[in-house]
């Protein structure tokens, strides 16, 4: 189930690079909370936002490494 509120913020909101890649394995390994923790463990990301992060992950997109890179610039 999307929220749109948290999935906008999943967008925005920078995560690491080796955060992204560690929540997606772990994902992978059924590991779903563990890769949520890893998530908001490397950025400012609440629960719900970092499930719908985690979820954009395993859909194969890529989020923002940096503020500028989530804001376009």
């Amino acid at each position: 189930m999307t929220n749109t509120k948290a999935r906008t913020a999943a967008m925005i909101t920078p995560v690491g690079q080796e955060a992204q890649d560690e929540a997606r394995e772990l994902a992978r390994d059924g590991r779903v909370g563990k890769a949520v923790r890893r998530l908001r463990k490397d950025s400012w990301l609440k629960r719900g936002p970092a499930r719908e992060a985690l979820e954009l992950l395993v859909e194969g997109q890529a989020l923002p490494t940096s503020s500028g890179q989530a804001l376009g610039s």
